[in-house]
C-alpha cells in the first residue's frame, strides 16, 4: 500500500508541476499541452514500473520538463513582454494615423489633438498595457501645431518606441521626445 501512496504521490507531483509550467506558458498554450502530454507518459512510465525505480522513460520526460521551464526562465525578454510590446508599437502607429487625419481635418495643425476622442482612447490602451506598472515617465507626447511626437516605454527594456511627424517610427533612447528634442531621431 505504501509503495502504491508513493507512486500516487510522484504522479501528483509532475502533474502539478506540468500544471504549473502550463500556467507559466500560457502564451505558448501547445507547449503547456505538450507539458501536460509528458506528465501523462511519465506517469505511464511509473505505472509500468512495478518496482517503484525510475526507468528511462521517466528521467527523460523530467529532463524535458526542466528544460522548458528553463527555457521559460531564461528568456530575457520573455514572449509576453513581446506580445506587450507589440501592442505597444501597434497603439502607437494608430496613433500615427490619428494624427494625420486630425491634421488633415483641422487646417494643417496638430495643436488639440491631445483631447481628441480617438487619441485618448489609445493613451489609455497603452497605459492598460502596464496595467499596475504604470508611471507617468512611461508615456510622453510632445504636441505642437505643426509637429509632434510620442513615444511609450516597452515593457522589460529600457527602450522606448516612438513615433514622430517627420515619419519616424521605431526604438530610440530616453532623450528623445522631450520638451528639449520634441522628435524621436536626429
Amino acid at each position: 500500500m505504501d509503495k502504491i501512496l508513493e507512486v500516487l504521490l510522484l504522479i501528483l507531483l509532475h502533474l502539478l508541476a506540468a500544471v504549473i509550467c502550463g500556467i507559466l506558458l500560457y502564451f505558448l498554450p501547445i507547449l503547456g499541452w505538450l507539458l501536460v502530454l509528458l506528465a501523462i507518459i511519465f506517469r505511464g512510465a511509473l505505472k509500468k514500473n512495478t518496482k517503484n525505480k525510475l526507468n528511462s522513460e521517466a528521467i527523460a520526460v523530467s529532463a524535458i520538463l526542466i528544460f522548458f521551464v528553463t527555457m521559460f526562465l531564461m528568456t530575457p525578454d520573455g514572449y509576453p513582454s513581446a506580445a506587450q510590446n507589440a501592442k505597444i508599437e501597434s497603439y502607437l502607429d494608430q496613433m500615427k494615423t490619428t494624427f494625420t487625419v486630425y491634421y488633415n481635418i483641422n487646417k494643417d495643425s496638430y495643436a488639440g489633438v491631445d483631447k481628441n476622442s480617438e487619441y485618448l482612447i489609445l493613451q489609455k490602451k497603452i497605459e492598460d498595457v502596464y496595467g499596475n506598472r504604470w508611471t507617468e515617465n512611461y508615456y510622453s507626447a510632445q504636441i505642437k501645431e505643426k509637429e509632434y511626437c510620442v513615444r511609450a516605454k516597452l515593457l522589460s527594456r529600457d527602450i522606448y518606441w516612438c513615433i514622430d511627424s517627420r515619419g519616424y517610427e521605431g526604438e530610440v533612447a530616453k532623450q528623445y521626445c522631450t520638451a528639449e528634442k520634441p522628435y524621436c531621431a536626429e
